[in-house]
């Protein structure tokens, strides 16, 4: 996204065999929501825009995404009365690189 901060250059990495730049980015919960609203099958309408976490990338040599990896947490407040704190983790891996894809609007 526009807003988001300046990526750090973690060095390179091997995803599957191929080298890749490794990045990391500080994420926050309404970033986090913006782009992976599957979050909220995990946290409902908890607001975790006060999460705070990290977003890891690593982009091969063609400029392809290879995978991302991430975690946010914070209060956990509101998911549960004695709950102090929580956190999400994901993990994305491209697979099949170099394969047409597809991807159908939702109906």
């Amino acid at each position: 996204p526009p807003d988001a901060n300046a990526p750090e250059d973690r060095g390179l990495s091997f995803i599957d065999g191929a080298r890749a730049r490794h990045c990391r980015i500080p994420l926050d919960g309404a970033l986090v929501r913006r782009f992976l609203p599957s979050v909220a099958l995990l946290v409902g309408g908890t607001d975790i825009t006060r999460w705070r976490g990290d977003l890891d990338y690593w982009v091969f040599g063609d400029g392809q995404l290879g995978q991302v990896d991430g975690s946010l947490t914070g209060p956990a407040m509101d998911l549960g009365d004695d709950a102090l704190q929580a956190g999400v983790r994901f993990r994305l891996l491209a697979f099949d690189r170099g394969e047409p894809v597809t991807v159908e609007a939702p109906r």
